[in-house]
């Protein structure tokens, strides 16, 4: 498995840095883009040591994005109890959704799991 794998690729991080994901923490994967030259990297804090004409972006893990998502789909929309997050494999994508008996209030798909998730993060932050 590569670092690609379970990470959010260079367009996705940079949608959630636009967005307002937090660049100063300990993630566990980021991009290092050089000019037109870019890669992933796994590393600790790599803008601690940031190397001049190099930006760092970080590319969080699937798991690292689920863990901000709230448990809960937050607003109005909810009746009851409310709708729960729920990840589904697909037959070769991931969703990511907030559902209530059975029945998806919002969702997001991936080819990844870490897409989806990014893209929920994405759609809440819109949203709220």
């Amino acid at each position: 498995m590569k670092l690609e794998d379970i990470c959010v690729s260079l367009a996705m991080a940079k949608r959630l840095k636009e967005a307002g994901w937090p660049q100063d923490y300990n993630s566990i994967c980021e991009w290092v883009v050089m000019g037109e030259d870019s890669h992933i990297a796994l590393g600790v804090n790599l803008p601690m040591i940031a190397i001049t004409g190099r930006e760092y972006i970080c590319a969080p893990t699937a798991s690292e994005i689920l863990d901000r998502l709230p448990e809960k789909e937050p607003g109005e929309q909810c009746k009851s109890v409310g709708s729960f997050l729920v990840v589904t494999p697909l037959q070769g994508k991931w969703k990511v959704s907030y559902e209530e008996d059975g029945v998806g209030h919002i969702g997001t798909v991936g080819d990844t799991l870490a897409t989806a998730a990014a893209a929920m993060w994405l759609h809440l932050t819109k949203t709220l």
